[in-house]
């Protein structure tokens, strides 16, 4: 995941818990009411 240059590290979150990664970014985007995305992450073949 890249996020724009400027953002404040010290308000991003990262679990992972039974293979589920869950991140929250806090800040103006994160106030805003919405729906979670939920995104596939695949394994590496190689």
């Amino acid at each position: 995941m890249t996020l724009p240059s400027g953002t404040d590290g010290s308000m991003i979150d990262a679990v992972f818990d039974n293979g589920m990664v869950e991140i929250t970014i806090k800040g103006a985007a994160a106030d805003r009411a919405r729906e979670p995305q939920r995104i596939e992450v695949k394994e590496s073949s190689g």
